[in-house]
């Protein structure tokens, strides 16, 4: 799934090792079919979403926002900010971390390779305790 979220994906050996602490993988199922992942990183009291991805035929139906949503609320208990960034074209993706109170907090540009060239990596922010703000 992974390879068919990102257009350089990582390789095994990476993606395993994101799957040990400080790691941490959520999964998302449909009855008992994997349908999607989040990996975030934790150290201290800053989270990174490293990567999140659901297959093509379960997009759109939930699964992305209860994978976001079940992060955040892990995050709550302990982290002062969860981190993340996403390739600018990817509209889906920012509107639902605008949704769940994440703003952009720079942008880098030709980040991220692609078909066309590089595309800007957006780096976004939520802070879930007030006194990091």
């Amino acid at each position: 799934m992974h390879c068919e979220a990102v257009f350089r994906p990582w390789s095994k050996t990476t993606f395993e090792d994101c799957t040990t602490p400080p790691y941490e993988l959520l999964v998302a199922e449909s009855g008992e079919t994997f349908i999607g992942y989040a990996v975030v990183l934790k150290v201290a009291d800053e989270a990174t979403l490293m990567d999140i991805a659901v297959l093509p035929q379960a997009r759109g139906q939930g699964a992305g926002q209860k994978l976001l949503e079940a992060l955040l609320s892990d995050c709550n208990h302990s982290m002062a900010s969860v981190w993340l960034e996403v390739r600018s074209g990817n509209l889906v993706a920012q509107r639902l971390y605008h949704r769940h109170g994440f703003v952009v907090q720079e942008v880098r540009k030709g980040y991220y390779p692609c078909a066309d060239g590089t595309e800007d990596a957006v780096i976004m922010v939520k802070w879930l305790n007030k006194e990091s703000t």
